[in-house]
C-alpha cells in the first residue's frame, strides 16, 4: 500500500510543482527528501526592492497531498483529508514547517492551494468531523492515523483553486 502511495504521491508532486512555477512565476529550487516531513517543494518568489533595484528571494515551502479515493475507491466523497496524527505521533501538514498546503485532486485536475496558517485557522473556527484511518495493523486495527474531514465544496472559497 505505502508503495502505491508513493507513487501518487510523486504523480502529484510533479504536477503541482509544475503548476505553481507557472501560475505565481515562482522559481522551483528543491524537493524534500522521504526523511524531511517538514515540506515537499521549496520555491523562490523574486521581486525588485525599489530603493536599490536589488533582487531579494523570499523562501516559499509547499506540502503536496494527492487524492486517491477516486483512484481506490472509483468515486470522490467530496472530503478534504487532513492527518494529524499518525501512530500517535503529531503528523500533516498541520505540524511541519510548510508555508502553504496543495492538494491535488487528478480525477477533477484541480490543485486546492492554502496558507498553512489559514488552513489551522478554518479548522479552528469551524466543525470539521475527526476520524480514523489509513493502513490497518494489528496495533490499530480502525487505522493508524487520525485525520480531519473538511467539506471542499463548503469552503471552496477558502482556497485558490488552480
Amino acid at each position: 500500500m505505502w508503495i502505491q502511495d508513493l507513487k501518487f504521491g510523486t504523480i502529484g508532486e510533479k504536477t503541482v510543482c509544475k503548476r505553481l512555477s507557472n501560475q505565481f512565476d515562482w522559481q522551483y529550487h528543491s524537493h524534500s527528501s522521504q526523511r524531511d516531513k517538514n515540506f515537499d517543494l521549496k520555491f523562490s518568489d523574486g521581486f525588485y526592492t525599489i530603493v536599490n533595484v536589488e533582487k531579494i528571494y523570499q523562501t516559499i515551502t509547499v506540502e503536496v497531498k494527492t487524492d486517491q479515493d477516486y483512484f481506490t475507491r472509483g468515486h470522490d466523497t467530496g472530503n478534504m483529508v487532513i492527518e494529524v496524527s499518525c501512530r500517535d505521533i503529531p503528523s500533516g501538514p498541520l505540524h511541519g514547517t510548510s508555508d502553504y498546503l496543495a492538494y491535488y485532486y487528478p480525477f477533477n485536475n484541480e490543485i486546492w492551494f492554502i496558507k498553512i496558517d489559514k488552513l489551522k485557522r478554518l479548522m479552528q473556527e469551524n466543525y470539521t468531523r475527526r476520524v480514523r484511518g489509513g493502513d490497518r495493523t494489528i496495533e490499530y486495527p480502525n487505522g493508524k492515523c487520525w485525520m480531519y474531514l473538511i467539506e471542499r465544496e463548503k469552503y471552496r472559497n477558502e482556497f485558490t483553486i488552480i
